[in-house]
């Protein structure tokens, strides 16, 4: 588990190191149990929106024309998170990563 303040400082292009952001918990037989339906939830989260996108935080969320979400779950900071970023980097949706510095969001995947 890393702390949001870590989650917060990281670069923008660190997103797309899924595996980075496997925690501890992870490791945890019901987790590993679970890993797989995180990764197919990643998928259809990036499948069925224009942008997924990380917050300044370091959560999650996704936006399409008709409406947004946003998610309380830190990558690398609960559980499976880490297998659920990796469906969404491999959804081909766009990614884009805000940070509390700057006011336009840095694409890190198109």
């Amino acid at each position: 588990m890393k702390p949001y303040s870590e989650l917060e400082a990281l670069a923008p292009e660190k997103y797309l190191d899924w595996e980075f952001f496997v925690t501890d918990f992870d490791a945890m037989p019901v987790n590993r149990a679970r890993a797989q339906e995180a990764y197919e939830k990643g998928l259809e989260t990036g499948r069925e929106n224009e942008v997924v996108f990380v917050t300044g935080r370091g959560t999650w969320g996704a936006k399409r024309p008709d409406c947004q979400t946003t998610s309380y779950e830190g990558i690398g900071y609960h559980a499976n998170t880490a297998h659920f970023w990796h469906g969404v980097l491999d959804s081909g949706c766009r990614v884009e990563v805000y940070r509390y510095r700057t006011t336009e969001p840095v694409v890190i995947k198109e």
